[in-house]
């Protein structure tokens, strides 16, 4: 089966299997979770969610997911470790917004103009030989509606 027409599912079996990793059930279902959510989540948020996981399952799980390359972790404003599906599980690419306030981050999806710009940097940077580029990701911070309402802007920054 092609890469391309194979699930999310599919990719990750192979991604573990290739690892030497089993895909158990609590991992089966937390990257379930993941799936759903389309944002990266806390081992907390995904614990919420999907409650019929033992919390210590949840931990070892996104550990596992990390470590493989199955999922990728992020560290949110608040230094919250968040965690998503990598974008060749989901086959998804996106940035993210950053909310400086509470620390919760959203997904961000650009324009494909945006995104074209962005791939042409990422090769001319990889071109000057000074650098290798593996990926790239865009963070926008800020304060999402909820604490923007809540608390005053900051004394620096964008206007």
């Amino acid at each position: 089966m092609a890469a391309q027409a194979a699930s999310a599912d599919d990719r990750l079996r192979v991604l573990l299997e290739a690892a030497g990793v089993r895909y158990s059930s609590a991992r089966k279902k937390v990257a379930g979770r993941l799936m759903a959510e389309h944002r990266p989540m806390s081992a907390e948020d995904v614990h919420r969610s999907e409650p019929s996981v033992p919390a210590s399952s949840v931990y070892r799980a996104l550990a596992v997911l990390a470590r493989t390359g199955a999922a990728r972790r992020l560290i949110g404003a608040d230094g919250v470790a968040r965690f998503e599906l990598a974008e060749a599980v989901s086959g998804e690419h996106h940035h993210y917004l950053v909310c400086t306030g509470c620390g919760a981050m959203d997904v961000l999806l650009l324009p494909a103009a945006v995104e074209n710009e962005l791939a042409r940097a990422a090769r001319v940077v990889q071109q000057s030989g000074q650098f290798v580029v593996d990926s790239q990701r865009v963070e926008l911070t800020g304060r999402c509606a909820a604490c923007a309402t809540q608390q005053p802007p900051p004394a620096s920054g964008c206007p």
